[in-house]
């Protein structure tokens, strides 16, 4: 009969974060998915009362030094398989099952100390490798195996030969993974416990909730076909040469990448992957000078594109010094999607290359690749992105318009509260963006005199400016800015808020107003605040 360990890591994700960003350790943090949910969080932030499910600004609003990431699939499935690797010298076979949860085979034990010796071994193999909230169950099959590593009475709990039927008996029927209507249905019959389910005859028991009843009864039973297997062997797209003497030309380093890249573009094509990352790496005597990471717009398995991106980059950035030996990594890949791609042709209506079917075409790529890589990295190319604030002044940012990995879905976060003075949700759009002439009663014609402008991201000033401001019965028509008047052409009703009572507290009232400056026909957008707290008129930016 096999034996199987079960390696549990609760907040596996927290704890690679914490080792890819050592400032996060003993602070609460927490991880956001999609509309701004927290989908884990720290010890730390949940001593604060953060808790998963919440909002971010629900979460903000009890523990105010809250920080926050992006939930990245890539870094955290990555750490999975290096653990993986590192876990074969505990045992030969070795599997994930989720995230965090690790099958190992445990059989013929008896011949190393026992059992309770070999948990004990592999919690302080993992605990040497950064993971130190650890837990190991010990059964017969692996769901046994995994219920067991849930224990939080101790760090392994090991089940005898032959009683995983019995040690899942007496637990709740939680601990299946069923769907939440068939797990109604049961505590509606009064089956709470796995016992008693598998005190039911199987045949009613597949005769009425078919295939998936019978899976839930065959692990309560203590039947699991899962087995832990030899890792696979991830085949690592890197090319080394070392040149033999230093180089410095241009033209010889590119012709030392071409041969790299041909070679390793074969291999991604018969593989049938692309590549989405590449990083390139120079040495000097065997010492690392230079490391540079380039993200791809869309994932390429063509050397002349890639070539000619790594080109780019040498430009931008010259090399300090000669370098004797050259590493090219394709540190990221994905499978091959053999789509057709539309010609970019010469639009006379002036309109942006579109996407179509979620491809754009290869010219404009080209064009943005190249725009990317000559002027510095990810964050030339920036969207406005709304974000979750109180104040009209917070309520969005600029991001990187090139995400560092594939985003499935658009995310889309509101502004906290939707106040009854009109303003609707912020919502950024990717689809087709056609140049349009500015419309200067914008504001009366989509929201009224009492909305503030919809769609739009501030660009907010390093702190506000404080202005001299002219009122006439109350109303603002004109202030003084850098010694230039500025005359209020158009002006909202102000929208008066106060509170904030997690941070700094806030009584302003916000204006968006369209103003001209004096001797000139130029219109800007602004957002002007009246800080009751201290009595003064700032200008807190103006919109693009």
């Amino acid at each position: 009969m096999s034996r199987i360990a079960c390696l549990r890591i609760p907040r596996f994700q927290i704890v690679v974060q914490q080792k890819h960003e050592p400032e996060l350790k003993g602070k609460p943090f927490v991880l956001i998915g999609g509309r701004s949910r927290v989908l884990l969080c720290s010890a730390e932030a949940e001593r604060k009362y953060v808790r998963v499910g919440m909002r971010l600004s629900e979460a903000r609003a009890v523990c105010s030094e809250l920080i926050w990431r992006d939930y990245d699939e890539h870094i955290y499935i990555k750490a999975q398989k290096e653990m993986l690797a590192e876990l074969v010298a505990c045992s030969p076979r070795v599997s994930a099952c989720q995230v965090g949860t690790f099958l190992i085979d445990a059989d013929g034990l008896s011949l190393l100390g026992g059992e309770n010796y070999f948990a004990r071994d592999v919690l302080k193999f993992v605990s040497r490798k950064g993971y130190t909230e650890c837990s190991i169950g010990m059964a017969d099959s692996a769901f046994a195996a995994i219920v067991a590593a849930q224990n939080k009475k101790c760090r392994w709990h090991i089940v005898e030969h032959g009683k995983d039927r019995q040690f899942l008996s007496t637990l709740s029927i939680d601990f299946l993974p069923i769907k939440s209507e068939l797990r109604e249905i049961f505590y509606g019959l009064g089956i709470e416990r796995m016992g008693q389910l598998t005190a039911l005859p199987i045949d009613e028991v597949a005769s009425r909730f078919e295939s998936e009843g019978l899976l839930a009864y065959n692990l309560a039973s203590g039947i699991d076909a899962r087995q832990p297997s030899l890792p696979k062997i991830e085949t690592e797209f890197q090319c080394y040469v070392d040149m033999g003497g230093p180089i410095e030309a241009l033209n010889d380093t590119l012709f030392v990448i071409k041969s790299m890249l041909d070679r390793l573009t074969q291999l991604l094509i018969e593989k049938g992957l692309c590549a989405e990352e590449i990083v390139v790496c120079f040495y000097s005597d065997e010492d690392l000078f230079d490391e540079r990471t380039v993200r791809l717009i869309r994932p390429s398995s063509q050397s002349k594109f890639l070539l000619e991106v790594l080109r780019l980059s040498i430009e931008n950035k010259r090399l300090e010094k000669e370098f004797t030996s050259l590493r090219l990594i394709v540190s990221r890949t994905s499978i091959e999607v053999f789509k057709q791609m539309p010609v970019l042709s010469n639009d006379a209506s002036g309109t942006i290359p579109s996407e179509e079917n979620g491809v754009f075409s290869e010219s404009f790529l080209l064009l943005v690749q190249k725009l990317n890589t000559r002027y510095g990295g990810d964050n030339v190319l920036v969207k406005p992105v709304p974000i979750d604030q109180y104040t009209p002044d917070r309520a969005g940012e600029w991001q990187p318009a090139i995400s560092s990995r594939k985003q499935t879905e658009t995310q889309t976060r509101s502004s906290k509260g939707k106040r009854s003075s009109g303003k609707r949700e912020l919502s950024v759009v990717s689809s087709e963006r056609k140049r349009l002439a500015i419309a200067v009663d914008y504001v009366k014609e989509k929201t009224g005199t009492a909305g503030l402008v919809s769609g739009l991201v501030l660009k907010r000033h390093p702190s506000p400016i404080a202005v001299f401001m002219e009122v006439h019965k109350t109303k603002p028509q004109a202030f003084t800015y850098e010694g230039r008047l500025y005359r209020i052409q158009s002006i909202t009703n102000p929208e008066c808020l106060s509170g904030l009572w997690w941070e700094e507290p806030v009584r302003k009232s916000y204006y968006t107003a369209l103003v001209q400056p004096a001797a000139s026909d130029l219109m800007l957008m602004m957002l002007l605040v009246y800080d009751h707290e201290c009595q003064t008129w700032f200008i807190e930016g103006e919109y693009d």
